[in-house]
């Protein structure tokens, strides 16, 4: 029972190498927010990430570097078909990563006994959706650290179209593209302040799940590795679909431009 509890305590740990980074679902929100809240609903452990880390590379920025479209209409038509079927097949895969997160924090809690807090039942479903909070405040902490607007200062309005286009929609016009202004003046100085509550709210997060699942009782060695081997299946899962969303965001050049704004 000693080697599970060892193996349960470092699910946290092990789960965080493979996790998203708030940056990553942040900058993910500003094209596919749905998509977005449920990674962050089944990436269960935070990488933490400073302020520096907040370049406009780490969002998706290619250096307006467009996709240079080769090959064969006939090749160029089979890898449209795939990637738009990619597209929408993502939410069913995420979908399904959540609900093998879920129900595994559900088994965790009402099938073993938690030495930490004897009688309840909720701890690892807490421990495990805490962390879309995480990542609402690094989403909020990207809006302060960018004034994000249209790339055309044409298009006002319509936002809940340009909204469900981009996030349900395979192909879209440059219309629809965006860009960021950094900017500086007290939006700054709370940007700063965000991005280190965020840093230490995750480790404790970290901590909390470290302690939840370490002291869960009458688990087996077998049962341990098998829980160990679901969460890393949903993390794994989560990383490719952002994976998968990032290099379509960098190819599309979807943020056209990074410019640079102070005293606001």
């Amino acid at each position: 029972m000693a080697v599970s509890s060892v193996i349960l305590g470092l699910i946290p740990v092990v789960i965080q190498q493979l996790g998203a980074t708030t940056i990553e679902i942040g900058a993910l929100s500003l094209r596919r927010p749905l998509l977005a809240a449920v990674l962050a609903l089944g990436s269960p452990a935070v990488i933490p990430k400073r302020a520096s880390d907040y370049t406009p590379q780490s969002v998706g920025w290619n250096g307006n570097q467009r996709q240079v479209t080769t090959g064969s209409r006939v090749f160029r038509r089979r890898r449209n078909l795939w990637q738009g079927a990619l597209h929408y097949a993502v939410y069913p895969i995420a979908l399904a990563s959540l609900g093998n997160l879920a129900y595994l924090c559900y088994q965790l809690g009402y099938q073993a006994v938690s030495a930490f807090a004897v009688g309840t039942t909720f701890l690892p479903m807490l421990w495990a959706f805490l962390a879309l909070l995480i990542h609402v405040a690094g989403a909020s902490a990207l809006h302060l650290r960018y004034e994000i607007r249209p790339a055309d200062p044409a298009i006002t309005g319509k936002r809940m179209m340009d909204w469900l286009t981009s996030e349900f929609v395979y192909h879209y016009s440059d219309s629809r593209r965006i860009r960021l202004d950094t900017v500086g003046g007290m939006r700054e100085v709370w940007f700063q302040a965000l991005t280190w509550l965020l840093y230490t709210a995750t480790s404790v997060h970290l901590a909390f799940g470290t302690m939840v699942l370490a002291s869960l009782l009458f688990i087996s060695i077998a049962d341990a590795t098998t829980i160990l081997a679901r969460f890393i299946a949903s993390a794994i899962v989560n990383r490719l679909i952002l994976v998968h969303e990032f290099t379509r965001i960098r190819q599309l050049g979807f943020i056209s431009s990074v410019e640079v704004c102070r005293g606001r």
